[in-house]
């Protein structure tokens, strides 16, 4: 308790340091460097409802006053991002407030030039407005729903409901590109937690249910745990999270929650009530109904004992109604929360923002990402069906990501978008749609008025210390000699004779070329192939060719999930914890990653690979 009372402390007094601080136009690489990720978007946050506000209520002469300043402010970040080099934790930040700025421009022009109800329009309540207090004990007519006010510091609104600024650490992270289906969500979110109930976002996949969620709280200061629901959850451990959530005040969201058992549904649907009901009187403990026994976590003591219940609790569930091995929601579940449809993300409208934040103008970004998802719908309706193709979103974003690293390379728009779908998109073709997925790239592409002009950048400022193979640029044909020795080495070749033989293929030396491209965007990477086809020697080399090239050692950890003879070999694979005596029992890959966290044997300084080498089952 007393870590968590620094920690909110601490970013108190950098949101007002960043506030008093707060640039006019140019965000320059001293201030970011001293502000959180958090507190520098919070501080920006702030200052355009108070901009906009004093706008709405003045006689709007100049009616583009708040539309211009949030311009200024996203052009100078933009070209900063491109143009200057920095750390890269300064960059990230930078595509932050840019994500945090374009949404504000966007809202911005939605509202009306002219309205007799002033601040109170409902086009600007109906936006997510950040307000900070100097005096806490001076805060007008704000009721906060979750906090007490004369203690409160910030806090956020959405209509007519006000919550607390919680001051959680958040980190750097990911930052969610807002749509209006995600301002939609929020508000559907906000009047359940206004109302004291819980929300259920449902959608099929890839929609952003979680994200979205997750995505509020972050916008609050919020500590957000998601559970993934399966059949392992019984009624004994959703009671345990239940209690966990209400004695951290933090908000839970269970996915998938309708995989769960009917009969456990109804059963949880009776917790979650109390808590809702607890949160709605404003009380310090609430009665979940069942406490456990020390000795045997299975029997259920009817003397229950009242959970501390902190102010802040909330339970989210998300659903994809549509799907084999769901279960309907019992009623008396349902009406304890708030549901909310969502539909097919605005894939154009997120990679417009995303391309515009990674440094690509906006003139360009809209053409992009437009041509992007055209092409994207072009290859789901052309190539084959295959079960690893993914054309949606969560495809897309690799792109956006790797395009960014080649702009700030300076290269120019339309080659970067070219390189990227390369590097991220061909890896998984197979061959006989390769070949038709260029020619549609080509297509979708040449019809874009992009000047592919490459940018000067500034280089001089951020050079490495020790070169990254997986982060740092390495040319192409020192990677190609390096792969091409490490694949020699690897059949420990000593006969000059033989090496003529043991030479890789072009298309094979292209494939170790493209894995060690995928994984400078992903941790986790599956090689498909046929038995026999080279998918063990194709990381083998890579790894190899890495460690060559930084002189990083690489570790590889080979593990057969299948060759773990048990019916719950997926306990076996990634832990357990036993029911009756609450200990947890690490399982082999939980070992391994234990002991590498542990560096009691320099493994900080290697790079590891946990390679699952085996057929792929849903169960792990």
């Amino acid at each position: 308790r007393n870590v968590e009372n620094l920690m909110r402390q601490a970013l108190t007094r950098d949101l007002t340091e960043a506030l008093t601080t707060f640039p006019a136009i140019k965000f320059d690489a001293e201030w970011l460097s001293e502000r959180t990720t958090q507190t520098a978007v919070f501080a920006a946050q702030v200052v355009w409802a108070r901009e906009v506000e004093a706008w709405l209520e003045c006689t709007r002469e100049k009616t583009s006053d708040v539309t211009t300043v949030v311009l200024s402010r996203l052009e100078t970040l933009t070209q900063a991002i491109v143009r200057t080099s920095s750390t890269g934790l300064v960059r990230k930040k930078r595509i932050q407030l840019v994500l945090e700025l374009a949404q504000q421009r966007d809202a911005s022009l939605t509202l009306p030039l002219s309205s007799p109800r002033g601040a109170k329009d409902f086009e600007w309540l109906r936006q997510f407005r950040a307000y900070a207090f100097e005096n806490s004990n001076i805060i007008g007519d704000v009721t906060l729903i979750d906090g007490d006010p004369k203690s409160s510091i910030a806090c956020g609104k959405l209509l007519d409901a006000a919550m607390n600024y919680e001051f959680e650490y958040q980190g750097v992270g990911e930052r969610l590109v807002r749509t209006p289906l995600t301002d939609r969500c929020f508000l559907t979110l906000a009047q359940a937690l206004r109302l004291r109930l819980g929300a259920s976002p449902v959608g099929p996949a890839g929609t952003g249910k979680t994200q979205s969620v997750r995505a509020l709280g972050a916008l609050l200061g919020r500590h957000v745990i998601v559970f993934c629901c399966d059949e392992a959850f019984n009624f004994v451990s959703m009671g345990r999270l239940l209690r966990g959530l209400c004695r951290a005040g933090t908000w839970g969201v269970f996915d998938e929650f309708n995989r769960l058992e009917s009969r456990m549904l109804s059963a949880i649907s009776e917790q979650i009530r109390a808590i809702q009901l607890a949160l709605t009187k404003r009380e310090s403990h609430v009665d979940l109904g069942l406490s456990v026994d020390k000795h045997n976590s299975n029997v259920l003591d009817s003397s229950s004992v009242g959970v501390p219940l902190a102010a802040t609790t909330a339970v989210f569930v998300t659903m994809n109604p549509g799907y084999a091995g769901r279960s309907p929601l019992p009623e008396n579940l349902k009406q304890l929360f708030r549901t909310v449809a969502m539909v097919r993300p605005d894939s154009r409208a997120i990679a417009r923002v995303a391309l515009y934040a990674r440094g690509f103008p906006d003139k360009y970004a809209t053409a992009l990402s437009g041509a992007l998802v055209a092409l994207f719908e072009a290859c789901n309706d052309s190539l084959s069906k295959q079960s690893h193709y993914d054309w949606g979103l969560r495809a897309l974003t690799p792109v956006l990501e790797r395009a960014g690293m080649l702009k700030r390379r300076g290269i120019g728009a339309r080659s970067a978008i070219a390189r990227a779908l390369r590097a991220t998109v061909e890896p998984k073709l197979v061959d006989e749609d390769a070949r038709s997925f260029e020619a549609l790239a080509q297509s979708c592409l040449a019809v874009v008025d992009v000047d592919d002009v490459p940018v000067d950048i500034n280089t001089g400022q951020d050079a490495p210390t020790k070169l990254d193979a997986l982060c740092d640029y390495v040319d192409d044909d020192s990677l190609r000699n390096t792969l091409q020795q490490s694949y020699r080495r690897l059949f420990d070749t000593t006969n000059t004779d033989n090496e003529e033989m043991l030479t890789a293929s072009e298309r094979w030396l292209d494939k170790a070329i493209q894995l060690r491209s995928i994984l400078t965007l992903a941790m986790g990477i599956v090689i498909v192939g046929i038995a026999g086809c080279g998918k063990t020697t194709l990381w083998q080399v890579v790894l190899r060719s890495l460690e060559t090239l930084d002189s990083t050692p690489g570790c590889a950890y080979v593990i057969d999930p299948k060759a773990l003879c048990s019916k719950n070999y997926k306990e076996l694979l990634f832990g357990r914890l036993d029911p009756t005596t609450l200990e947890w029992t690490d399982g082999v890959v939980t070992s391994i990653i234990r002991a590498i966290n542990a560096n009691e044997r320099g493994e900080a300084s290697k790079r590891h690979w946990l390679v699952l080498d085996g057929s792929i089952d849903a169960s792990w």
